[in-house]
């Protein structure tokens, strides 16, 4: 009896362990943004620093203000602006003015820009598009989460999601992008709009829509309407998110 008294505790010991090395994450504080306005301007949102070179002989922006400053932003087209505060930090390099890397005159007018350390090596590529809400998710782990609200030009995918994540060593990586991820599951990406995401414990969950549309008779109007859910998991052991695609 007390051996099996014994094993029980050994299980319900290791069990409880199990549980409880599971990565908890805090859910999204945002702690800035980053905007591409009509025609090019650059727009950084609260940012607790930033070293930026005001609007000057740009080719494609020269009929516009030179340098635009409120209370909470300012705009530029080149440089780097830090977000957060001690470990929390995070930067964005951008530069409007390097048309190879950073301005994509054929796609939106969209930004892409470089999001993580200071050195921009360490740093991964963003598409700003309307505009990107950076937000602060902590864990209980030696690793910071950035998530990413990525609002859609088209407006034909709404809002996306991106994570990243800054790991014990200090570099970056990108965890999940739901647009990429979404791809992989249906042809047609116009026909999934991502709704909203929340945290659970070691999970995050982005629920989303699927609407397509077709010709019924001589009408041009909606077919079919179903949801669905992506499950992001964090496996402790890879160190990675494994992804579950459900829908019903």
């Amino acid at each position: 009896m007390m051996k099996r008294l014994t094993w029980l505790m050994a299980v319900l010991t290791i069990m409880t362990t199990s549980v409880c090395s599971a990565m908890q994450m805090q859910q999204p504080v945002e702690i800035g943004a980053v905007s591409l306005l009509p025609m090019g301007y650059y727009e950084v949102k609260g940012a607790t620093a930033h070293e930026g070179v005001p609007f000057k002989n740009v080719k494609y922006l020269t009929s516009y203000p030179s340098l635009r400053m409120g209370n909470v932003s300012k705009i530029f087209d080149k440089g780097v602006a830090c977000f957060g505060n001690g470990e929390d930090c995070i930067y964005v390099h951008y530069d409007a003015r390097d048309g190879r890397a950073t301005y994509l005159p054929n796609k939106s007018n969209s930004f892409v820009s470089k999001i993580g350390g200071k050195d921009f090596t360490n740093s991964i590529d963003i598409t700003v598009s309307v505009m990107t809400h950076i937000n602060c998710i902590k864990t209980d782990s030696d690793e910071t989460m950035y998530l990413l609200v990525n609002e859609d030009a088209s407006a034909l995918t709404g809002i996306t999601y991106t994570l990243i994540g800054r790991r014990s060593d200090g570099s970056y990586v990108k965890y999940f992008d739901t647009d990429d991820i979404i791809g992989r599951y249906y042809a047609k990406k116009r026909e999934i709009k991502m709704q909203s995401i929340k945290i659970e414990n070691d999970e995050i969950i982005c629920d989303y829509t699927v609407n397509r549309y077709g010709y019924v008779g001589p009408n041009y109007r909606k077919t079919y309407e179903g949801y669905g859910r992506l499950c992001f998991k964090w496996d402790d052991k890879a160190k990675w998110f494994g992804v579950a695609n459900k829908t019903w």
